[in-house]
């Protein structure tokens, strides 16, 4: 999904420019993925639940390129993000309270 998404990404970006949808500057923006780095040790999974199958165990430190986010199972709390979960260049989904702060688009858009 790594090279397809980003190349959909970019693609569909530059559309919604070409169409008047919104400023190039946003287009451009909402085109990026972001580093974050793992702030504890922790699972990624294979869909954005605590049920779901750990696809690799991630160290404190780990830097994971963040493409989009997505609602999930809720994890620690009923905030504004208890339900956010990123989804990685590494195939697979890490929830938002567990790495540095990003700022992505939602997966799907």
């Amino acid at each position: 999904m790594g090279p397809t998404f980003r190349r959909t990404a970019v693609v569909g970006a530059a559309l919604a420019v070409a169409c008047g949808m919104f400023p190039a500057s946003s287009a451009q923006a909402a085109a990026r993925d972001q580093t974050a780095t793992v702030r504890e040790a922790t699972n990624l999974r294979a869909y954005p639940s605590t049920g779901s199958a750990v696809l690799a165990e991630l160290a404190a430190g780990t830097t994971v390129e963040v493409l989009c986010w997505t609602s999930g199972e809720p994890v620690g709390g009923n905030g504004p993000y208890a339900a956010m979960w990123l989804y990685t260049s590494l195939g697979g989904y890490l929830h938002s309270h567990q790495v540095t702060p990003v700022d992505v688009k939602a997966c799907g858009y």
